[in-house]
């Protein structure tokens, strides 16, 4: 048990969000749930129920940002003539997002390290933000990024 080997969350390379196969964050703190509403089916006139009736399956996930890919986060630019300075883009290929939250089918993969030559991976395709929440300090620097998603499917589960 003493050499059991978990994700550290400080590397920034076991957890990541793909858009497009890119990169373009590391997440730390990583949280998943996956739920299915089930209900018992009654037959007509029984007291007991014979079946379960299962709906589909959801995948909500929670994560802290540790770092976005500064390749593909565009720095804010003085407008010209002006001290007014424009927004943070994030540019993926020819698609420019204003917020974290217009970022359509992406993917997140948890890489655990490898333990006895096996390495177990869990992935969430078809992921959106849900929630975006964020904090600054006086000096403006961000202090963290909270954000919570769901997934259209994930897999590894197990």
């Amino acid at each position: 048990m003493a050499n059991e080997e978990y994700i550290s969350g400080y590397a920034g390379e076991e957890i990541s969000l793909l858009v497009e196969g890119i990169k373009i964050m590391a997440l730390q703190n990583c949280s998943y749930k996956e739920s299915q509403d089930k209900e018992p089916i009654y037959g007509a006139g029984f007291v007991k129920a014979h079946a379960m009736g299962r709906g589909k399956r959801k995948f909500e996930l929670d994560f802290e940002v540790k770092e976005l890919n500064q390749s593909v986060i565009e720095e804010p630019t003085n407008a010209p003539r002006s001290k007014t300075t424009q927004l943070k883009v994030v540019k993926i290929g020819a698609a420019e997002y204003a917020s974290l939250l217009d970022i359509k089918n992406a993917t997140v993969l948890i890489v655990y390290p490898a333990k006895n030559g096996i390495q177990k991976i869990k992935k969430f395709t078809g992921f959106e933000f849900t929630d975006v929440e964020e904090g600054f300090a006086f000096d403006d620097s961000a202090v963290g990024k909270k954000c919570s998603g769901l997934a259209i499917w994930g897999e590894g589960m197990v």
